[in-house]
């Protein structure tokens, strides 16, 4: 009687969910792989063995990666991070000078909608005042700077500028938040003054 037995490598997913895939640029399914060695009596395997690795294979392409590529921030997390920093910031900023009026709380709507929270509204805008706090503002932003372009970093100042300037005037303590908010966001000084500049200028431009 002829006995057959030897080894093989078998792939099994023991897990899933969604990641950024490098190769398509985009949030994907994702199905995490493992190899594992049988020992195989008549090619089939039987004992289970040494684990050789595990690896992330895309649903969609099909593509392999090493099981960091899971610490990448999806554009789900990092569209979900911008939002509540944003959020943070109309708060601060309307918080700024002791006052709120109608109009502050229309641009500040208008900003965040514009940012892509569709269903984001003045209930929503009286919620955030209750509930969110602007000591964890400097927390908020930090994260979101690394993820954002130079571009991304000067829209979110702008839009700080925007807000003080709702009521018809900027005072002193709208300023320092929106330089706290740019400084938070990993811009200095002089690079937060500068679009602070070319703003106003900008403004000017159009009212003359």
């Amino acid at each position: 009687m002829i006995v057959i037995w030897g080894f093989k490598a078998l792939m099994k997913a023991i897990g899933q969910g969604r990641f950024f895939c490098p190769h398509e640029g985009g949030d994907r399914g994702y199905r995490m792989m493992q190899a594992r060695r049988w020992f195989t009596f008549f090619w089939i395997p039987l004992i289970p063995l040494k684990t050789l690795g595990e690896y992330v294979e895309c649903a969609s392409c099909g593509a392999s990666y090493e099981p960091r590529v899971l610490e990448l921030p999806t554009n789900a997390h990092m569209e979900d991070r911008l939002t509540r920093a944003l959020r943070h910031v109309v708060v601060a900023m309307l918080r700024a000078d002791g006052r709120i009026d109608p109009a502050e709380k229309e641009a500040a709507v208008e900003v965040v909608t514009r940012f892509g929270l569709d269903g984001y509204d003045l209930a929503t805008l009286e919620t955030d005042l209750e509930q969110l706090s602007v000591s964890d503002l400097d927390d908020e932003l930090v994260g979101v700077g690394e993820m954002l372009s130079t571009q991304g970093q000067e829209a979110v100042v702008a839009a700080c500028l925007l807000l003080a300037s709702a009521d018809g005037h900027v005072d002193e303590r709208e300023l320092e938040m929106v330089v706290r908010a740019g400084r938070s966001l990993g811009m200095s000084p002089a690079h937060v003054r500068g679009v602070l500049a070319e703003m106003t200028q900008e403004k000017q431009q159009r009212s003359s």
